[in-house]
């Protein structure tokens, strides 16, 4: 939330925030991969002790 809000206010000034806006995409990947959305395991891969 504070990332994005930042990446807002840096459009509308004018202000690039490549740094806030890195931060915000991995942080919303990681939270899709919390959630279940996506499945990094292959179809003959065992789970691994990351998920």
């Amino acid at each position: 939330m504070f990332s994005g809000a930042l990446i807002r206010m840096g459009r509308e000034l004018g202000i690039p925030t490549p740094y806030n806006e890195f931060a915000y995409h991995m942080i919303k990947a990681l939270e899709e991969k919390n959630d279940g959305r996506f499945d990094y395991s292959g179809p003959d891969q065992e789970m691994t002790w990351a998920r």
